[in-house]
């Protein structure tokens, strides 16, 4: 998104304490949008950016949810 690395509150906030279903991870995808500001430059659009850290985060948290256990649990702080 830019050179400085940003939290997403927002996000953190949807899933902090909730159960990892596919609800969560929609919550939490809608969240984020309202934590960007991307840029838009030569090399992508705000929206493309904003797009693509959406795909990103859903990624993660699937790919955690498939591969999770009981003595693994999503801890967001």
């Amino acid at each position: 998104m830019a050179a400085i690395p940003k939290r997403a509150p927002g996000a953190e906030a949807a899933l902090r304490g909730a159960e990892l279903d596919q609800a969560a991870i929609e919550r939490a995808i809608t969240a984020l949008a309202a934590d960007l500001n991307p840029i838009a430059d030569v090399r992508a659009s705000a929206g493309y950016r904003c797009q693509l850290a959406a795909n990103l985060l859903r990624r993660a948290l699937l790919e955690y949810q498939q591969g999770s256990t009981a003595e693994l649990p999503l801890q967001v702080t």
